[in-house]
């Protein structure tokens, strides 16, 4: 056996220096899925690499946004915003909040620019180090979530190949998860959604949908990033278009043999 990435088998480069990005999704069908014990602590130690070198960046990234802002300070002085002005600062903020520190401070330039300069970037924030007992349990779940999908399918009769599904992330339930009824973490659902907006930021999250705001129980989805994931697999990686899964199961496995390019290990 070997530790592979969902990739098929080659390790992505963890971060380069340019701002995060998100990634291109493509599909990539598994035969089946799964994270055993090595694989866990070789994402573990993945993890905290790409973390490391993000946070080297953060610095960088916030003298740049701390140069913008200072130059809309400026603007600000030089001529106030009028009251109407106010009100649509407050208005792009409410619509914009949610997003990702990358996606608002674009939405910063474009504002900016279409009026003038009257709205201030984010700052990045580090990873802290507690995150990473959140990952962990970040990571517990992914992997019961896909077991639970693969025992579905095998009950049902069902190949459990396929593409692998986002990962349903509740803050509620991360922050009250138990190990042999032994609380796993000591922090509200407030700590942890902000732990898991953190992790969207930095790239360590990617593909997320929903808004975890303070107080809320509604789970989010996203993929752990595959710069830090690593998946252990039984079977061959089987990188295939995303259009296959709308094919008949049996049309689907001729096209496995037939057009995929299978990566044995």
């Amino acid at each position: 056996m070997q530790i592979v990435n969902n990739r098929g088998g080659h390790i992505s480069p963890v971060l380069s220096g340019a701002l995060p990005k998100r990634e291109k999704t493509k599909a990539y069908v598994f035969q089946y899925p799964y994270i055993d014990r090595e694989a866990y602590k070789e994402t573990i130690h993945r993890y905290k690499t790409f973390v490391q070198q993000y946070n080297q960046k953060v610095e960088g990234w916030n003298a740049e946004i701390t140069r913008y802002n200072t130059l809309v300070d400026a603007t600000l002085q030089a001529r106030p915003a009028t009251r109407e002005e106010k009100e649509k600062q407050e208005h792009f903020h409410r619509q914009l909040c949610h997003l990702s520190i990358r996606e608002y401070n674009q939405e910063v330039e474009t504002y900016n620019k279409v009026i003038r300069p009257l709205v201030k970037k984010r700052l990045h924030k580090t990873v802290k180090y507690a995150s990473t007992l959140i990952f962990e349990v970040v990571l517990n779940f992914t992997a019961a979530q896909i077991k639970q999908r693969n025992g579905t399918r095998m009950e049902l009769g069902k190949s459990t190949a396929g593409l692998l599904p986002k990962t349903y992330l509740n803050p509620y339930e991360i922050a009250h998860h138990r190990i042999a009824d032994i609380p796993g973490l000591s922090c509200s659902q407030a700590t942890v959604a902000r732990h898991l907006r953190t992790f969207r930021d930095a790239g360590v999250l990617t593909g997320y949908e929903g808004r975890n705001q303070h107080g809320t129980k509604k789970p989010v989805r996203a993929w752990i990033t595959r710069k830090s994931w690593l998946l252990k697999m039984p079977a061959p990686v089987l990188n295939a278009p995303l259009k296959i899964k709308l094919l008949p199961c049996l049309k689907v496995q001729i096209a496995l043999i037939l057009y995929i390019r299978q990566e044995h290990f």
